[in-house]
């Protein structure tokens, strides 16, 4: 015959003081997730694309945004601190900028002309959402240059180019008749 043995464990109950520490741990844990939630990956930053220098020494600063939030944010422009902000500096805080940030990242999506002096060399737009942690992009005249987009009108060596290429597949039919003696 077979004996089956039974071995029981007892589990010691754990000192009143580690059950004190366990449960301070995990109420410290559950109040600081919500922290965790807001990290940096959920924001809203501005991003600064390039820059167009005038002739005049006026810099147009291109931007854009990242909303890294899975819904739509809403700030007003202008709005500075506290909580969210979106606004310039200098002043004025309000220089056109978008109120609504669908989320994304969206390049280009408005522009701001200034011209850099010895006491306000540059332009920074700070943006945050409701976090009140902002970011912010700042265009001098060393950011990076807009590359320059080829003209489409009369003026440009486009249509130039085109005739060329043209003319040049006429002439390449015509000989291609000739040498066959179609024409």
């Amino acid at each position: 015959m077979t004996e089956t043995t039974h071995i029981a464990t007892k589990r010691r109950p754990l000192p009143r003081i580690g059950t004190k520490i366990a449960l301070w741990c995990t109420a410290l844990a559950l109040v600081a997730a919500p922290a965790a939630v807001a990290s940096p990956q959920n924001r809203l930053t501005p991003i600064l694309d390039c820059i167009d220098v005038g002739a005049d020494g006026s810099i147009t600063a291109h931007f854009g945004y990242t909303n890294s939030w899975t819904n739509q944010s809403n700030v007003p422009a202008g709005k500075p601190p506290p909580g969210p902000q979106n606004w310039f500096l200098p002043a004025p805080a309000d220089r056109g900028q978008p109120s609504q940030f669908q989320p994304g990242t969206f390049s280009d999506v408005f522009t701001v002309t200034f011209t850099p002096t010895s006491g306000n060399p540059n332009i920074e737009w700070r943006l945050s959402d409701a976090s009140g942690e902002f970011n912010s992009a700042i265009a001098d005249a060393s950011s990076a240059r807009c590359t320059p987009v080829p003209a489409a009108g009369l003026d440009s060596p486009w249509p130039v180019l085109l005739s060329v290429v043209g003319l040049g597949a006429a002439l390449a039919v015509r000989q291609r008749r000739r040498t066959r003696g179609e024409g």
